[in-house]
């Protein structure tokens, strides 16, 4: 992230006006469209990060691939960032707008890492634990480490259980390493 202080200053003037409008949950799906699509296209970040490129141009743009997703206080708020010379910090305003939301909403984020996809039971049952350990709401992300060679890791509230199979190696390891029947005089 290059700038954050400004991404969380913009993201909270319209986090602001959203909740004062009552369009919280609207402009908050608003944000997370902008932001996983701008995630997924690196042409449109190219075209916002650009400096050859006039603001008239890349609100045209921003019109074009947002208009049919977005409320129209989220497409004024892309305008005025287009106007402002900010469009290139878009990305990390939307970042910052969900963190804001699930701030308000409550809501904890939990991150499970696994060498494959877990099935649907097992993916409801971690966040099942996780919520009767935290007592709130819980958005669960999955990482997918090809590296890992089995088990999970579940990270928290900042807290992280490590259950791979790597960790207990290493345990296993230092164990044997430690002989309990040599004397030490």
């Amino acid at each position: 992230m290059r700038n954050v202080k400004l991404s969380k200053r913009y993201a909270k003037a319209l986090f602001d006006l959203a909740h004062e409008k009552g369009l919280l949950d609207v402009v908050t799906a608003d944000m997370i469209v902008i932001h996983e699509t701008l995630v997924a296209s690196r042409e449109l970040l190219s075209v916002l990060n650009s400096p050859i490129i006039n603001n008239d141009k890349k609100i045209a743009v921003l019109r074009d691939v947002f208009a049919a997703h977005v409320n129209e206080i989220s497409l004024s708020f892309l305008k005025i960032l287009a106007t402002k010379n900010r469009e290139s910090f878009l990305d990390e305003i939307a970042f910052q707008f969900k963190v804001l939301y699930k701030e308000h909403d409550g809501i904890k984020t939990a991150t499970v890492k696994t060498p494959i996809a877990l099935n649907v039971e097992t993916k409801n049952q971690l966040l099942q634990l996780v919520i009767n350990a935290t007592q709130s709401k819980v958005e669960l992300t999955e990482e997918i480490d090809k590296d890992m060679v089995g088990g999970i890791v579940l990270k928290f509230d900042g807290k992280e259980y490590d259950a791979s199979v790597h960790t207990k190696m290493v345990q296993l390891r230092s164990e044997f390493n430690t002989n309990i029947y040599v004397g030490k005089y």
